[in-house]
């Protein structure tokens, strides 16, 4: 018998040879294609792939939509445990082999593939009973086994009538999918391009996966790991790598492919590889066709039913003279997969599957399987441990299937191969619930949709079998009496019998395979359509599946004919199988492995956290770098100002002379002294190298105070060069040139010691030690400070009972302020005076009451409240007794000019004698008194407390200069004491005006009425008459009537700033509209996107917040076009958009996006934790555009840094961290070069913004859209900057200025023109040719060349300095400058106003040094202009420190005929205009001016005054002294604090319906 089949074999095959040889090959044909489509001609899309499942039975959903059916029906799990499980062991009554359950498999994966999840991921878990040996063991009762519903058509699910219909992602035909691969390219990767076959290796065995083609990869079920794609053979089934038996398949079918194609190729040398291939294709898919349909499908449905006779009764082409629809190719049948054949009627062989296999050699020797952790020795391969991890074509097969009807073998129903969180499923329960997903129908629905008739009972299932099932299932279902809501596929599995499928399953299968053969236009007995001929047919019909293995394996025997089936006459040599499988007994198969599950952020957690922590830490780290790098500057400028030379050794004559170094503080540079004992007085003083005073000590005082003692550290060890004195205000601190050097100095002072009756203590110590006890002059400061607060506190807090606080005991107070003495040093120190200047060495002595030397608290308090109280006659009579030291009761002429000369030395003005004499000869005229005559008491009352003065005098107090800590000259605009207090009430009854007080009227509207003469009143008071201010608090009490003060001043602020108001508020909502649609948009709109669910609502926030910064960055490009700004506004649009808060604009902007830049952080934060908690697969969804291996873990560091989106994000994070500390004001300060360095970062950070989004990740990218029209214009306008920069411009004069100022003059370029008050940057050369800074032009548009005055205050303005120092050029020429502008802002618009008031404050006057330069052409030149009156406020410390604006303001007093500019210059460098030696310089000044008219101090005519202004008062003055101008423009520059005190009195004002001052302002 053995021989008789060989023989047979051997016929057969060598004739199929002979036929594929002698075969005419026909080279025109259409043949399949990869899609489907257009394979039925009428319509195109029926067979395509990712076209929608077909339904008999109507669609069952819950909510006849999309809600899974059967809510109603039992847990899977229970159904599945009473009706699919249960003992293993037995065979097929019918013989059915292994082969033909996975040939069934493989063919399900040719028609049909529904098992991708759809997007976004619906979990629809199975809730697994509490208690489930396998998959509860531990009676948590919450476990689920996870079930993702199926992918469906998106055009579907939305009515009952359009319900959810999931897709087939392949086509229906039998079209060779598992041989050739699912689409073209997969096909492609598959072939050699030679000869037709398809690539193998030298083993004619499927090279492997390289190209890493998208085969389903789940985890290897034994490790419960992930591994690479590429481990596969490169075959075409997607699935082919599931289990040994597709795989094998998978391998027979590519060798029998290649082996037509080698006969083909050897039949006609001629054809092209193109034409090999697709001739053999048509070939085995004709083959595989008739094997399907004719060999296995009949076994498949009735193991009783022959081939033949199942092709005698479902024949391919029907009796001429009978009309069926199944007769030949019938283009209206629709081949397209039914829901119920695809969920349930094929899933029938499930229940034929063995647990394991047998393997063997061709010698009949079974081979083991070994467990590799255990190593121990199996009989056979278990099929549970085999999923995904199959590489070995085996030779022998398990014969028998599962006895049928029976349960399913626990390697699927307990063991199924699952994802990653979930290792382990229950194949029946996924069954169920599958169709449960799908909406399917129940069991009687579906019959009764075949035409089979409704089963009315539970027994009438099957009447023959399954009894028990049908029992078990019975008691599921409570209600009812009838399967009347019994799923599908339990229904029809409990009809089977044991010669196949039921009824029901039996009806399904069958209608669909004759509806896939007779709707495909292909087929290959469709001769006419398909290109056999034949010959090609003849060998089709004789071409069995035993055919392609022998011929593709090497088996020459031992194997049946019918592959399908086993008989009693197989039974020979190795063919029978030793036993049936079974998982009962020990040693024949491995146990499965365990269920296991995963939580995906494993790995994640350390790379998380450190990730965030460090982008967190990223922010303090910036600080502390900007501060360490503030620092190395500072240390940098503070060695660079050390001294370059050493110390010399003394070299003067005078023995009492000697040169050292004083160490002041720790951070203070030591400087060189020159200190001298000075026998006479017995004092020590120290001069600086110009050998001006810096502090005298006298030792015999100091000693007095010591008990005849001051004690002296001298330095023990380094040089032995260090000495101090210790004192009892602070010590001396001196090194000298050396040891001799000290010790000299040490011998004269012992000395002079004992000259002057004290000693002298000396103690040698470690230098460290003498430093870190030394008490220096910052000690001493901070105690005097609580000394003067101690003071007015007293003061303030007992102003009615003063007296008796100050006078009660002092020693009572029991604090240690009182027993402090102030020297005469800090005595002038405390009021802003020279200590050296006679007036303080006056006032001193007239104080020191006992003559001590030193001014007691009780001597101080003295003082304080004479010069508190409103006694004019004692303040006179003490200023008198100052210059009277000779007590004679009267003044001579000497002392009267020794009082003026003391006086005008506080100012460091330059007076000339001359000025002085006429001013004293004025005094006389003034009293009355022949010239030189004696001054006595009354008369020099008449002459200071007459008019106006006394009143001037009665409010002058001593201002006590370290009384505030911060008092310094920015702080102090903003400091306004209380209005309630009399302190407040003496400071604010000075002249409300801020000019010459002459009694006549206020200024004229008319402005060219004015007369020059000070007899007619030039110099006139802004002061409000008593009406005016009645006035104006009526109008006040009715327009606020009932209206809250807030509404007012919010009202006057809207009334100032409606333009940035509106167009802040514009921005603001657009900016909010943005981000509102995103969010609503990923919230609602994308709700089917599937990410919002898995991380709520951080990606609506993400994406939000992300528009948003895609916005800003538009806008900020927009406020940087600097010449765009400029052009437009010279154009009508300045009157309604404000483009000079443009940069002010661009901080806001940067500042909104950094909130929402700090959102989008956040909620990433968030959304990568949800995100890294999810299966990787299902971020395949909801990341399409993203790609990566299927053994990779999403991991968080993954997402992170292994993908262009997470880390252009991290390095943006870091990027702008950098760019926004290095932009806060501390780094402005002192950083500028890392300023103007970090800034430019913004390039980069454009560039990985756009990288950023360009990934596609969640959406298309949508930066190009906001960015793209705003690079534009920044490009053209950097490129306008870039062109202009390139001209070299020539210093044609540099000039050194007081105050570290630069005068630069400069040839100005061709064609360059600019308005006054506008500016440009500046670069040099030779510091960066790049590096450009801000200056305002001080030359006026009509000079022929341009001016910067520069001040020197950071490093770049510095170098400057230097650079330009005459004495560094040494004959060289000036370093060449690069330009940059104009740029406008809003100090051009001066004249856009009919009255304008320019305020500038130090250096920032530079821009209306311009203007007023202007303003003199213009007068010149009699140009009519709009504005009619300029007011010129200068603040500055002395006016010497800007001697250059005194040019300007005495050229513009020339030609200013018309008196169209109004000038005031406030020198600040008296702390308070209300101390004693303000007022005496007041009036000074104001004596002077009727004299000569013109300033004592600045020689100008322009009034001066004492102190910081109240911009508040004399902007007020101006609503009445001009009641016509509706429109008052206030333009300021300067420090923050003067323009925001200027900006507070201009919201002040604003609230009256009186003029609207517009503030213009620039801060430096």
């Amino acid at each position: 018998m053995h021989k008789l089949l060989l023989l047979e074999k051997m016929f057969l095959f060598g004739f199929i040879a002979l036929s594929i040889i002698t075969e005419c090959t026909c080279v025109n044909f259409e043949g399949y294609g990869y899609d489907g489509w257009y394979n039925n001609l009428n319509n195109p899309d029926w067979g395509a792939a990712e076209t929608p499942l077909q339904r008999k039975s109507k669609a069952a959903y819950s909510d006849a939509v999309y809600e899974p059916s059967g809510h109603s029906r039992p847990n899977p799990f229970d159904i599945s445990k009473a009706v699919h499980q249960g003992k293993t062991g037995l065979p097929s009554y019918a013989g059915r082999t292994a082969m033909l359950v996975y040939f069934g498999q493989q063919i399900v994966e040719e028609i049909v593939d529904s098992q991708r999840p759809g997007c976004p991921i619906e979990y629809f878990n199975v809730p697994v009973p509490e208690g489930h040996p396998k998959f509860d063991p531990s009676n948590k009762g919450n476990v689920k086994m996870t079930f993702r519903r199926t992918r469906y058509d998106q055009r579907t699910g939305y009515s009952p009538n359009n319900p959810r219909q999931q897709l087939n992602e392949i086509t229906p035909f039998l079209d060779g999918q598992v041989i050739y691969g699912p689409n073209k390219a997969w096909a492609d990767a598959l072939r050699s391009f030679k000869g037709g076959r398809l690539a193998s290796t030298p083993s004619q065995f499927p090279v492997n996966n390289s190209a890493r083609l998208p085969f389903a990869n789940p985890p290897v079920a034994r490790t419960h790991k992930l591994e690479p794609v590429s481990r596969f053979h490169a075959i075409g089934n997607p699935r082919g790598h599931e289990n040994p038996f597709l795989l094998s398949f998978g391998i027979l079918w590519f060798r029998w492919h290649n082996l037509i194609a080698d006969q083909i190729a050897a039949e006609n040398s001629s054809l092209t590889d193109e034409q090999i291939f697709n001739i053999a294709r048509k070939r085995v898919i004709a083959q595989y066709q008739k094997i399907v349909f004719y060999d296995w499908l009949p076994v498949w449905l009735d193991t009783s039913v022959t081939p033949f006779d199942f092709k005698q009764k479902y024949p391919y082409m029907q009796a001429t003279n009978e009309t069926k629809v199944y007769n030949g190719y019938n283009p209206s049948v629709h081949p397209g997969i039914f829901q119920e054949f695809q969920t349930a009627a094929m899933r029938f062989g499930h229940t034929l599957v063995t647990p394991g296999l047998w393997r063997r050699t061709g010698t009949c020797n079974f081979l083991h399987s070994r467990d590799p952790e255990s190593y121990r020795q199996y009989k056979a391969l278990r099929l549970c441990n085999s999923y995904w991890n199959s590489r070995i074509f085996f030779r022998g097969r398990a014969k028998n299937t599962q006895r049928r009807p029976h349960p399913f073998p626990p390697d699927l129903t307990e063991s199924l191969f699952g994802p990653l969180e979930f290792s382990k499923r229950d194949l029946a329960a996924l069954n169920i619930q599958r169709g449960r997903d799908h909406g399917i129908s129940d069991y009687n629905t579906v019959r009764e949709s075949y035409g089979l008739k409704k089963i009315e009972k539970w027994e009438d299932i099957n009447p023959s079998h399954n009894t028990n099932e049908i029992k078990r299932l019975k008691k599921l279902y409570t209600n009812g009496t009838g399967p009347e809501n019994v799923d599908l596929f339990t229904g029809g599995m409990l009809e089977t019998v044991p010669t196949g499928p039921g009824e029901l399953f039996k009806t399904i299968i069958i209608e669909q395979f004759l509806r896939i053969r007779h709707g495909d236009r292909l087929w290959f007995e469709n001769t006419e359509q398909s290109g056999l001929s034949q010959r090609e047919l003849n060998d089709v019909w004789r071409t069995d599946l035993v055919d392609v293995i022998t011929a593709t394996t090497g088996i020459e025997h031992d194997i049946q004919r019918n592959v399908f089936l086993f008989t009693d006459a197989d039974r020979f040599g190795c063919l029978e199988q030793p036993r049936q499988l079974n998982t009962e007994e020990d040693g024949l198969l491995e146990p499965c492995t365990p269920l296991e599950t995963y939580d995906y952020f494993t790995g994640s957690e350390v790379s998380f956290a450190v990730t965030f922590v460090v982008a967190a830490a990223c922010i303090p780290l910036t600080f502390l770098t900007m501060y360490l790098l503030a620092w190395h500057r500072r240390n940098s400028v503070f060695k660079s100002r050390q001294l370059q030379q050493p110390l010399q050794k003394t070299t003067s004559s005078n023995m009492n002379e000697f040169k050292a170094l004083e160490w002041v503080d720790w951070d203070e540079l030591d400087r060189y002294v020159f200190v001298v004992l000075d026998p006479k007085d017995g004092r020590l003083d120290v001069f600086n190298t110009k050998r001006l005073l810096l502090r005298y000590i006298d030792l015999a005082q100091a000693a007095k105070l010591q008990k005849g003692t001051i004690e002296i550290h001298l330095s023990s060890d380094k040089t032995e060069n260090l000495l101090a004195i210790k004192l009892q205000e602070y010590d001396l601190v001196l090194k000298f040139y050396d040891t001799n050097e000290r010790q000299r100095f040490v011998a004269r002072l012992e000395t002079f010691s004992t000259n002057k009756n004290f000693s002298l203590t000396q103690r040698h110590l470690l230098e460290s030690y003498i430093l870190r006890n030394v008490n220096t002059k910052k000690h001493r400061q901070e105690k005097l400070n609580k000394f003067f607060r101690k003071i007015l506190s007293m003061f303030n807090e007992g102003e009615q009972d003063v007296e008796e606080n100050f006078y009660g005991p002092v020693e009572d107070t029991g604090s240690e302020m009182t027993r402090i003495e102030l020297t005469q040093a800090e005595f002038g120190e405390a009021f802003g005076m020279k200590p050296n200047s006679t007036f303080v060495k006056h006032m001193f002595l007239l104080v020191d009451t006992n003559q001590s030397g030193r001014v007691s608290f009780k001597e101080f308090l003295d003082i304080f409240i004479l010069l508190s109280s409103d006694d004019t006659d004692s303040k006179t009579k003490l200023l008198f007794n100052m210059y009277d030291i000779k007590r004679q009761g009267y003044l001579t002429i000497d002392d009267l000019y020794q009082m003026i000369r003391s006086l005008l030395d506080l100012s460091e003005s330059n007076v000339t004698d001359e000025q002085v004499s006429e001013f004293t000869s004025a005094v006389y005229k003034s009293a009355g008194l022949r010239p030189g005559s004696e001054v006595t008491f009354a008369d020099f009352k008449k002459v200071f407390t007459s008019g106006n003065y006394a009143k001037t005098l009665k409010n002058a107090t001593m201002e006590l200069n370290a009384v505030n800590e911060g008092d310094d000259d920015q702080s102090a605009f903003l400091a306004v004491p209380s209005a309630g207090s009399k302190m407040m009430q003496r400071r604010c009854t000075l002249v409300r005006g801020y000019s010459v007080v002459s009694g006549q009227g206020t200024l004229s509207t008319d402005y060219g009425a004015r007369k020059s003469s000070l007899v007619s009143g030039k110099y006139t008071t802004f002061a409000r008459s008593p009406s005016q201010i009645s006035r104006v608090k009526v109008f006040t009490d009715l327009k606020n009537e009932n209206i809250p003060d807030i509404v007012v001043r919010i009202l006057g602020y809207l009334e100032t700033y409606r333009l940035h108001v509106f167009w802040l508020s514009l921005y603001c909502l657009v900016t909010v509209g943005v981000f509102v649609e995103r969010s609503y948009y990923y919230a609602v709109e994308r709700e089917n996107g599937g990410l919002r669910r898995v991380a709520n609502h951080g990606v609506t926030m993400s994406r939000g917040s992300a528009s948003v910064i895609m916005f800003t960055y538009a806008g900020l490009l927009i406020t940087m076009c600097k010449n765009l700004i400029t052009g437009l506004r010279e154009t009508f649009l300045h009157r309604f958009v404000p483009f000079d808060y443009f940069h002010a604009l661009h901080k806001f902007i940067a500042c909104i996006s950094l909130v929402f830049t700090v959102l989008h952080v956040t909620a990433h934060c968030v959304n990568f934790y949800h995100v890294c908690t999810q299966p990787s697969t299902d971020l395949n969804c909801y990341f399409r555009e993203y790609f990566r291996a299927t053994h990779e873990l999403a991991s968080f560091h993954y997402w992170a840094f292994g993908t262009i989106t997470g880390l252009t994000g991290i390095c943006l994070v870091v990027l702008l961290i950098v760019l926004f500390v290095f932009a806060l004001p501390l780094a402005r300060r002192h950083l500028f070069h890392m300023f103007w360095k970090t800034h430019n970062l913004y390039i980069a950070i454009y560039i990985l913004t756009f990288l950023h989004g360009s990934a596609r990740l969640v959406q298309e990218p949508h930066f190009p859209y906001y960015i793209v029209g705003p690079a534009v214009l920044f490009i053209i306008d950097k490129l306008i900057s870039i062109s202009r920069a390139t001209i070299e411009l020539t210093v044609i004069k540099a000039e050194l200025l007081p105050s570290d100022v630069t005068a630069l003059t400069v040839i100005k370029p061709p064609g360059f023109e600019y308005q006054s008050g506008q500016w440009a940057q500046v670069a040099c050369k030779t510091l960066g040719a790049r590096e450009f800074h801000p200056f305002t032009m001080t030359s006026a548009p009509h000079e022929k060349y341009l001016k910067f005055h520069i001040r020197a205050v950071g490093p770049w303005t510095t170098n400057i300095r230097r650079i330009f120092d005459p004495s560094s050029r040494a004959g060289s020429g000036f370093s060449k400058l690069l330009l940059d502008g104009p740029f406008g802002e809003g100090h051009q618009d001066w004249y856009r106003y009919e009255v304008s008031v320019l305020i500038g404050g130090g250096i920032g006057v530079t821009p209306f040094a311009s203007i007023l330069k202007d303003i003199v052409h213009k007068s010149q030149m009699d140009v009519t202009i709009r504005c009619k009156k300029v007011y010129f406020l200068w603040v500055t410390r002395t006016q010497k420190q800007f001697e250059w604006v005194t040019d300007i303001i005495r050229d513009l007093e020339a030609v200013d005929h018309n008196k169209m500019v109004t000038t005031h210059i406030f020198v600040t460098e008296f702390k308070s205009k209300f101390d004693l030696r303000t007022s005496m310089l007041y009036i000074c000044e104001r004596h002077f001016q009727k004299i000569a008219g013109k300033s004592l101090f600045t020689g100008l005519e322009a009034v001066t005054h004492f102190g910081r202004p109240s911009f508040l008062q004399f902007l007020e003055s101006l609503r009445y002294e001009h009641k016509k101008v509706k429109r008052l423009g206030i333009f300021s520059c300067g420090p923050r604090p003067m323009t925001l005190a200027v900006e507070q009195a201009c919201l002040e004002l604003n609230q009256y319906q009186y003029p609207t001052y517009y503030h213009h302002f620039e801060n430096f």
